[in-house]
């Protein structure tokens, strides 16, 4: 993993602003997987479907090329792009 220095008059200051910045980044991933979550629902509800077993079906291409396996199958990519960048950004506030 790479490491950023940064020199600053007031390091507590800096500390606070660094740590600041990155909870509002999770709040935003954290907002944007609910959302994200959401729409899988309705999909899954509409189609009476785990999102997952879709996913799988879909890489197969089991499940055609309608618009809404699409919009459904880059919902769940999303989400898993958004977990994995959460993750990242806990990771240093641990």
């Amino acid at each position: 993993m790479g490491q950023i220095v940064l020199e600053y008059d007031s390091p507590v200051s800096l500390e606070g602003s660094i740590r600041s910045a990155i909870n509002k980044g999770i709040r935003m991933l954290e907002a944007g997987i609910e959302i994200t979550e959401q729409a899988l629902m309705d999909f899954e509800k509409r189609y009476k479907m785990a999102s997952e077993d879709f996913f799988e079906k879909m890489e197969r291409g089991e499940m055609g090329d309608s618009l809404d396996f699409i919009e459904w199958a880059g919902e769940f990519e999303l989400l898993l792009k958004i977990t994995e960048k959460l993750k990242a950004l806990k990771g240093p506030l641990k």
